[in-house]
């Protein structure tokens, strides 16, 4: 009798301490992505807003114009936006926010394309994947790499996807798409399927 109570309570106890490790797993799991979707957001916000204000600087304050007031607008964009000092990773001189990418009605200078040729050729989600990394990891895109892949995102920096981010109605809208997967993986089954969205007025 006493041999099978020690066997039951030996049984109840494994069971324990597995639901027990199951539930801190699951905890693990959602601190993780919670944490990497708050780091994706924060990042997402400061990249649009600093971009948002920095088409200020490149499309009103042109090179030959003013000089020292582009730059000290552009600055001002990064004193207000960037934990870094200004480095590559938080300018760009390309119009990314160009009227060719806006809604007719919004349409200023429809000559606009036959002066720049270029412009549609320029890669929005490039410019909006390079500020991201500027944010999230002051500009360095392996410290940026690594530490997604250590919160769970598949493939790290070239798991988040920016391709779906536009610019319409004055606005800018930055989309980011990414898997996370978890802790307990069993089949490569355990993905995370997240989607960010955050809009910012562009200062024209």
């Amino acid at each position: 009798m006493r041999t099978r109570e020690e066997g039951s309570i030996t049984v109840e106890a494994t069971l324990c301490v597995t639901l027990f490790m199951i539930f801190a797993l699951f905890l693990t799991t959602l601190f993780y992505t919670v944490y990497v979707q708050e780091a994706v957001s924060h990042s997402i916000i400061q990249t649009a807003d600093s971009l948002s204000l920095e088409a200020y600087s490149i499309k009103k304050l042109e090179p030959d114009v003013n000089t020292g007031a582009k730059a000290a607008i552009t600055s001002l964009g990064v004193k207000l936006f960037s934990p870094g000092q200004g480095d590559e990773h938080f300018r760009t001189e390309q119009r990314w926010f160009s009227e060719d990418r806006l809604e007719e009605k919004y349409v200023e200078e429809p000559e606009m394309s036959t002066k720049n040729p270029d412009i549609r050729n320029i890669d929005l989600s490039e410019i909006i994947k390079d500020r991201f990394i500027g944010y999230l990891a002051n500009g360095d895109e392996e410290y940026a790499d690594q530490f997604l892949k250590k919160m769970g995102v598949i493939d790290g920096l070239s798991g988040v996807n920016f391709s779906e981010s536009k610019v319409k109605s004055g606005k800018l809208y930055i989309t980011a798409r990414y898997q996370v997967k978890y802790l307990v993986n069993i089949g490569d089954l355990g993905r995370l399927n997240v989607c960010q969205e955050y809009c910012s007025k562009i200062w024209l």
